[in-house]
């Protein structure tokens, strides 16, 4: 569990990194704020060529983990190879989640759960 400061806000708590060109392409602002305590690990999976979406340390949720959306092309190998690069820095365990057919789904051992509709 991170130590973020909800006192302090997101300012405090979060970085800006610049987007890799090819990464979520669509975007037009190519800066993102990322959790401070998990910065380190969007540079190596982009380093990868691994696209993100979205992430979040989970905020000292007591249960939460650390969580990244991915895009939905992405199958259970590449998502198993995904999980690999992230045990490479950082020992937690994380949450990956993906949009598919506009339900947000989170994958466990390489398949698709949905999660939630939103």
């Amino acid at each position: 569990m991170c130590k973020w400061d909800h006192d302090k806000g997101m300012a405090s708590n979060a970085i800006v990194l610049h987007l890799p060109d090819w990464c979520n392409t669509e975007k037009q602002n190519r800066t993102i704020c990322v959790d401070k305590c998990i910065s380190h690990v969007i540079p190596h999976l982009w380093a990868y060529g691994i696209e993100t979406l979205a992430n979040c340390c989970g905020h000292l949720h007591i249960q939460a983990k650390p969580s990244l959306v991915l895009p939905s092309r992405y199958n259970g190998t590449q998502l198993d190879e995904i999980s690999t690069r992230i045990k490479e820095v950082d020992g937690r365990e994380w949450q990956l989640q993906q949009w598919v057919n506009n339900k947000l789904t989170t994958t466990k051992g390489g398949e698709r759960c949905v999660k939630q509709s939103q």
